[in-house]
């Protein structure tokens, strides 16, 4: 419970932070277990971002653009559920084209997680990682949507470290 009071705290204290933002967005995501992975866990998941400028690049035929972000998601498996949050950064690959829509991201942010175990399925502790990898669409100047592939791990930290393997559909809105 302790968790998800820090999780709930941090993103009632960062939102505004991100409303304010000239390009902050506000996203919303679902996802399921991912094909190689086994169980039967499903994800609902809030998400912040802005970007950060000082971190990026702008070539001849290509761009990366950073954003800081934030998640709040509701993991469940039909009988446990659990509340996960992560901050860190994501990455944006596209055509340096203004017109360019299609794009790839990836990410790796520091993760807690509420709850550990699963039916059997152990992830060690509550301090995970959590790294993802996909491609999206956009839509307007700041709106998107993308599929990605996520992957939740404690990195070796813990004795036990299952992992969690998903497949999320997110959309995005500028704020």
């Amino acid at each position: 419970m302790g968790i998800r009071i820090i999780l709930i705290s941090l993103l009632l204290y960062l939102f505004p932070t991100a409303a304010c933002a000239e390009d902050g967005q506000i996203g919303l995501g679902i996802g399921t277990i991912a094909p190689n992975d086994s169980g039967n866990f499903n994800i609902v998941r809030a998400s912040l971002s802005q970007p950060v400028e000082a971190i990026g690049y702008r070539g001849e035929r290509w761009a990366v653009n950073t954003r800081g972000a934030m998640t709040l998601s509701a993991l469940s498996n039909g009988s446990t559920n659990a509340t996960m949050g992560t901050l860190g950064p994501d990455f944006f690959i596209h055509r340096s084209d203004p017109g360019a829509r299609w794009f790839a991201r990836t990410g790796l942010h520091p993760t807690l997680i509420s709850r550990h175990s699963y039916d059997g399925k152990g992830m060690g502790g509550p301090f995970q990682f959590t790294s993802h990898l996909g491609a999206g669409r956009r839509f307007g100047v700041a709106n998107a949507v993308s599929l990605h592939f996520q992957h939740t791990s404690n990195a070796g930290l813990f004795n036990e470290n299952k992992g969690l393997d998903l497949l999320v559909l997110s959309l995005q809105w500028r704020l």
